[in-house]
């Protein structure tokens, strides 16, 4: 955590219902957000904007973000489980919306 007690995190995923997941993160003031990435090029500008996340050009970038300590993510269902195992294998606590995968072999 930073200094000032916040959890240092990721998010991908930062329009529609990331935006308000964002809203909820800055309402409780336990968060900094080091960094984003979405695949709309006006949601990615808008977090930017409003948290001051570091625009990432892709997930996997993202995920290269030093001092991070979580990600947080906030896409599709079919994108769950692999962007989660991949956050997971960086080290990070995640938070995945649920359903963390479309079938039950998503993470065999």
């Amino acid at each position: 955590m930073t200094a000032n007690g916040k959890l240092k995190v990721v998010q991908v995923g930062v329009g529609g219902f990331g935006a308000s997941r964002r809203d909820r993160m800055r309402d409780t003031g336990l968060f900094h957000l080091l960094a984003a990435y979405d695949s709309n090029p006006e949601a990615l500008a808008r977090c930017e904007q409003e948290d001051g996340a570091k625009p990432a050009e892709s997930h996997e970038a993202l995920l290269q973000t030093g001092g991070a300590e979580a990600a947080i993510i906030c896409t599709g269902t079919k994108f769950h489980a692999e962007q989660t195992v991949m956050a997971a294998e960086r080290g990070l606590h995640v938070f995945v919306e649920n359903p963390l995968c479309t079938t039950p072999d998503a993470l065999c």
